[in-house]
């Protein structure tokens, strides 16, 4: 007979944890010790295979397993299969000890379980799919400047932020193209523009745009010069939604912020504020660069 007790602890702590599903998957196996006696359960497997279309921060491939006593096991487990909305499939297998027969109660009980599971794991990456979007640009797919904060902590935390550099990017005059193509066109060129860059960034760092034709970069310091080189000739080749073909050349300026600032980020942002007005659009540059000292 189940501890009840042990039963509400085991759901209670797994509903009210707000993590990936990497780690909801790890915390899943330590709780369930809690309620494996119960049950006779030796094992636990878990399979995921998913269409990538299906994933947002969330692994598509999968298959290991979550629990286990170490303990030999019985031959015929019990395995509940999930078809998810994308036709998808997630496969929970759960062992019984080998000798210990499962009642039919306990049978139910597993289904049961593998059922909360998978309610857990959707629930999962409904809240990675909310956190993307609080944390991205809904012009550019870039980040916004809640997700470029949140790298910048990260980095702080992992103590790493002073290999990096700081940069408050300003396309001079946008204006001009909205008003020239369009505002729906001067997004779409916005859009290739901030893409492109973060194709170039790559995984030395990441770039957000911070409202209108503002971005800030957070870039391995040894990289920012390359950056530097390749905003002078930065130019897109675009076909816009009336199907004409443009090629835009961009005027724009940046301010540098490099160290580590006591560890604390949003300094970093400011100072990168700061040296971009150091620089003057007015003088006509098709780039300029200000490094704050």
């Amino acid at each position: 007979m189940l501890n009840l007790s042990n039963y509400m602890l085991f759901f209670e702590h797994l509903y009210d944890y707000p993590g990936n599903i990497h780690n909801l998957l790890e915390t899943l196996g330590k709780q369930l010790s809690l309620i494996a006696e119960d049950l006779n359960l030796a094992k636990m497997n878990i399979a995921i295979n998913l269409p990538q279309l299906f994933c947002d921060r969330f692994p598509y491939t999968f298959n290991d397993t979550i629990f286990n006593t170490n303990q030999p096991t019985d031959d015929i487990p019990v395995s509940t299969d999930f078809t998810t909305e994308h036709d998808g499939l997630i496969t929970i297998t759960a062992y019984s000890k080998k000798g210990t027969n499962w009642t039919r109660e306990q049978v139910k009980e597993i289904i049961f379980l593998n059922e909360q599971i998978m309610v857990l794991i959707t629930r999962s990456r409904f809240q990675s799919q909310l956190k993307k979007a609080e944390e991205t640009d809904n012009v550019t797919n870039v980040l916004n400047l809640a997700g470029i904060m949140h790298v910048g902590e990260l980095l702080s935390i992992k103590k790493i932020l002073p290999k990096f550099s700081v940069i408050a990017l300003n396309i001079n005059n946008f204006s001009a193209y909205n008003e020239k193509f369009g505002h729906v066109d001067g997004d779409v060129i916005l859009k290739n523009y901030a893409t492109g860059l973060s194709d170039y960034i790559g995984k030395d760092g990441v770039i957000g745009r911070i409202g209108a034709d503002n971005f800030v970069i957070i870039i391995n310091s040894s990289k920012v010069d390359e950056l530097s080189s390749f905003l002078r000739r930065y130019q897109l080749h675009i076909e816009l939604d009336n199907m004409t073909k443009e090629v835009i050349r961009f005027s724009s300026r940046m301010g540098v912020c490099s160290g580590d600032v006591s560890g604390y980020f949003p300094q970093l942002i400011v100072n990168a504020k700061m040296a971009l007005k150091q620089t003057d659009p007015a003088k006509g540059y098709l780039f300029e660069r200000y490094t704050s000292q």
